[in-house]
């Protein structure tokens, strides 16, 4: 297990590192940069917590990627279906969560990928 944590580790580290070689240029680079790190560390971190849409809102909108925005929000009420209204029924009874949570999953991913294309984009704008 602690072979599994260190490469989790890792991982976290190399998304934040790896936005730094994009160098941010504008704040819509680094908001969409600072996306990616979050969203890095929640797809990476064996936790999730409700709180955690807080911190993703405001940079979403801040990045000003339709795409994005949208996955957010879609996260948003996935974690609100999933933590509140849910939350009690994770003994396994009830077949339409484990979907639910790879559906977040995929979610995750989606914005962190698209927020990344869209800081390594803004940072590095093509010459005209």
């Amino acid at each position: 297990m602690g072979g599994w944590s260190q490469l989790i580790q890792l991982a976290q580290w190399g998304a934040a590192l790896g936005v730094l070689l994009t160098r941010p240029k504008t704040f819509k680079a680094f908001a969409a940069a600072s996306l990616f790190v979050l969203m890095a560390f929640l797809t990476l971190s064996p936790y999730y917590s409700p709180q955690y849409i807080l911190w993703l809102l405001p940079l979403a909108c801040f990045v000003e990627d339709r795409f994005v925005t949208a996955t957010v929000v879609l996260m948003g009420w996935i974690t609100y279906l999933y933590f509140p209204v849910a939350y009690d029924s994770l003994d396994g009874r009830d077949s339409w969560i484990p979907p639910l949570v790879f559906l977040l999953l995929i979610a995750r991913i989606a914005a962190a990928g698209r927020a990344w294309l869209v800081a390594s984009t803004s940072s590095n704008p093509r010459p005209t």
